[in-house]
């Protein structure tokens, strides 16, 4: 299975947003590091990939196995210990509860160890290629909006959203999400 994902920064960045199809997720830096805190940051987002990984196929081999799983939790660990530093060794804890008997559970997390993928490309250090560069420079028009989406204000993201500005303030972050994945295609059409 082939993926295409994409990021692209809201409002002048660093805030992003990435997507996959019609699946969306935030990105930013941390507000003590010249970010707005308002989604991952990379770090955290390899490490969920990660963990995201690891619970999927271990719900897609125990369905292939006739097991029901009722609760997969997966922590990874993990730093980046400085610019430019690759990550120090990702470990990984996990709890599964099931309706199977215990040595079959521990057995499919040994076997989901052994072929997850997303683990499995960073064991054997997949390469990452810069495949293609466009750059605009100050010749053009400055803008702080990114070229492809309209420039829009930042609204909190996360648990804390609602509490500061109520269901209003999520209903405009959905519709600053939709208008944005509308301006990806409408670029995408254009492009392509």
């Amino acid at each position: 299975m082939s993926y295409d994902v994409e990021m692209v920064t809201v409002d002048g960045g660093p805030t992003a947003l990435g997507s996959a199809g019609p699946l969306t997720v935030v990105a930013d830096r941390p507000v003590d590091a010249g970010g707005r805190g308002l989604g991952f940051n990379g770090g955290q987002l390899l490490y969920l990939a990660v963990a995201a990984c690891i619970s999927n196929d271990l719900y897609r081999e125990a369905d292939r196995a006739g097991v029901r799983l009722t609760r997969v939790r997966v922590a990874v660990h993990g730093d980046f210990p400085g610019r430019g530093a690759a990550s120090t060794l990702i470990q990984y804890d996990v709890e599964v509860s099931g309706e199977a008997p215990e040595d079959r559970l521990d057995a499919l997390i040994s076997e989901v160890d052994a072929i997850a993928e997303i683990p499995l490309s960073l064991r054997q250090a997949t390469p990452v290629l810069l495949r293609r560069r466009q750059v605009r420079g100050s010749r053009q028009r400055r803008s702080r909006a990114s070229p492809l989406l309209p420039a829009a204000r930042a609204v909190p993201f996360g648990p804390n959203a609602v509490g500061r500005q109520g269901c209003r303030g999520s209903r405009r972050a959905n519709r600053q999400i939709a208008q944005a994945r509308l301006a990806c295609k409408r670029a995408d059409v254009r492009r392509g």
